[in-house]
């Protein structure tokens, strides 16, 4: 009897003939429990999300059971259209900062139930595609991976601050060392400058706030730089949708903290953050860019920066994104990885072919972007 075995561990393969809320008492029950959650694997995020998005798809929810029915760890997957066949992608990509399954704890042996819980579904699928793989977790079961059937590259940064396990005065003054004179000097400047415009608030949001203030962070952020880029949190249709109802829930449970800083009543920048365990995660930022000058986002960012090391928090969490600023400030740094895994079938080596034709194109086009500037 090997490991596994003894000690009960099974997965589970649901689809649309299991409704998902004949899943929500032992999927939430993992939600509250998890040491290692995913707040967009989180049972009512799945289900706003396949409200908006799952019209006319198809489901699979990977679940790891122990030896008494109890979810251990959950990996929802969305079919998508592949050449001859179809792929999975996980549930909510287009909103993730990074593409774990949500685990109750970590071991040698749930990882290895993963993987043949994956493998099961490659069975009738050509691939699974993970896009924001965080590196602790990779770490961990990447070397039950077939190294000749994926395709796994470095998909971005994941940055954050570590701070040290001193009392609030030290830890402030780690904070102070790390930002430097010439930063806390500008933010100072920046904020006295804003005071004499009008009367300043920084706010946090409670759950009726949330309700109500929703619109104008939704509104802020399509005339911000973000949107003209196309890389603001809610320029894909439907996907305010899901932060509307589901980002109330997270208020409630103490899960979101979403703070904003409002001058003469007008919203000139927002930040929503996830609050896990002794984690802060600065899950996105958008400023008015009117005030651009004033740098009202690194201010709301330094007002929150404050707040958890007031609040005792241990990691101030950027989490995905290669921008100067996470960089600069993050004590630190490691990378996301992209996993595309492809079933032993000729019609999923086409695929694998594709894709690794596409990636080396993306490559090559980023290149010839960076050398233009």
């Amino acid at each position: 009897m090997n490991e596994i075995e003894r000690q009960g561990l099974s997965y589970n393969l649901f689809n649309n003939s299991h409704s998902l809320d004949s899943l929500k008492e032992k999927w939430e029950r993992l939600d509250r429990e998890a040491k290692f959650p995913n707040i967009f694997y989180n049972y009512s995020w799945v289900k706003h999300w396949w409200k908006q998005f799952g019209n006319g798809k198809e489901y699979r929810i990977l679940v790891i059971l122990d030896n008494q029915d109890n979810w251990l760890a959950v990996f929802p997957f969305v079919e998508v259209p592949a050449i001859f066949g179809k792929g999975l992608w996980p549930i909510s990509y287009h909103t993730h900062d990074w593409s774990n399954p949500t685990l109750q704890f970590q071991s040698k042996e749930i990882h290895q139930i993963l993987q043949i819980g994956l493998h099961a579904l490659l069975e009738k699928y050509l691939f699974i595609w993970l896009p924001l793989v965080q590196e602790k977790f990779y770490q961990e079961w990447h070397s039950n991976i077939d190294k000749n059937r994926n395709i796994t590259r470095k998909a971005g940064t994941r940055s954050f601050i570590q701070f040290p396990d001193e009392n609030e005065k030290q830890r402030k003054q780690f904070l102070a060392e790390k930002w430097g004179s010439k930063f806390l000097k500008n933010n100072r400047y920046q904020l006295k400058q804003l005071e004499q415009k009008g009367d300043l608030l920084f706010k946090v949001l409670d759950v009726t706030e949330t309700q109500n203030f929703f619109p104008l962070l939704v509104e802020l952020e399509s005339r911000s730089w973000k949107a003209k880029n196309r890389s603001g949190l809610f320029f894909l249709p439907h996907i305010d949708k899901i932060y509307k109802n589901y980002c109330p829930e997270l208020v409630a449970k103490n899960q979101m903290r979403i703070s904003t800083l409002f001058i003469n009543q007008r919203l000139i920048a927002y930040e929503i953050g996830f609050t896990l365990g002794k984690t802060y995660g600065m899950h996105n930022i958008a400023y008015d860019e009117d005030y651009k000058k004033y740098s009202p986002g690194r201010l709301l960012m330094s007002y929150n920066l404050n707040w958890t090391v007031e609040m005792g928090f241990e990691c101030f969490d950027f989490l995905q994104g290669n921008q100067d600023y996470k960089l600069r400030f993050a004590t630190e740094n490691e990378s996301l990885k992209e996993i595309s895994i492809f079933a032993p079938r000729f019609k999923a080596w086409l695929n694998y072919k594709v894709i690794q034709w596409a990636q080396k194109r993306k490559k090559i086009a980023a290149t010839n972007e960076n050398q233009e500037i």
